[in-house]
């Protein structure tokens, strides 16, 4: 995301556009850019036409960026294709809202910060309940969005601790032995391989077997 204007993301694509096509930057930019998290890491400039620009972490305005990967495709694709699978992902349930002590981190933060980054947690589910209605709320039609979200466990896991990697990884996988969730996982499996029976490779259709059609 521009650190000068944080109005709304920018995207680094490795594929062309019809339109609004952004800077052609290395890798490594464009990992450093979606990485530099205020206190944690420091800006990375980018050069487009000559013009350095600067970037920041899109987390503190974008955080859950299912909402651009759709309109990116819409972009990509068409208005008309049909759309037969969004999964989004999520990094943990947030904390109910409320008064509590700071942990060590927050002692760290600016009271400022800290009140936008309880809101990066809340838009996250925001967007996915929108996500929710806007694709599953007629039960005569077929599931398309899925998300995945840890929903207890990860809540007390602060940006800072790396090191409780080993917790993540036992609160995840406990929450996709669960039943609802593995459902789920299952149906996405199923949407993907449905799908994927014809790859289109430079305007050819190819079957499983190989043999061009």
């Amino acid at each position: 995301m521009p650190a000068k204007n944080m109005s709304s993301p920018r995207i680094f694509r490795s594929h062309d556009v019809p339109e609004n096509q952004t800077a052609n930057c290395k890798i490594w930019e464009a990992a450093r850019a979606t990485s530099a998290a205020p206190t944690f890491f420091k800006r990375v400039s980018i050069d487009h036409d000559g013009l350095p620009e600067e970037f920041v972490d899109a987390g503190l305005g974008c955080n859950n960026p299912v909402n651009e990967v759709y309109n990116e495709a819409q972009l990509v694709f068409g208005r008309d294709r049909e759309i037969s699978c969004i999964v989004s992902i999520g990094t943990g349930h947030p904390k109910v809202i409320g008064f509590s002590a700071p942990d060590k981190f927050e002692r760290l933060l600016p009271v400022a910060l800290i009140g936008v980054l309880q809101s990066i947690a809340t838009d996250c589910e925001k967007v996915a309940e929108d996500f929710e209605r806007k694709y599953n709320s007629d039960p005569s039609k077929s599931k398309v969005f899925f998300r995945f979200n840890v929903q207890q466990g990860l809540q007390d896991v602060s940006l800072a601790e790396w090191n409780k990697l080993a917790d993540v990884k036992t609160h995840t996988t406990k929450y996709v032995q669960e039943t609802a969730v593995g459902v789920n996982i299952n149906r996405v499996r199923d949407i993907v391989k449905s799908h994927s029976r014809l790859t289109v490779h430079r305007d050819v259709l190819v079957n499983e077997t190989g043999d061009l059609r």
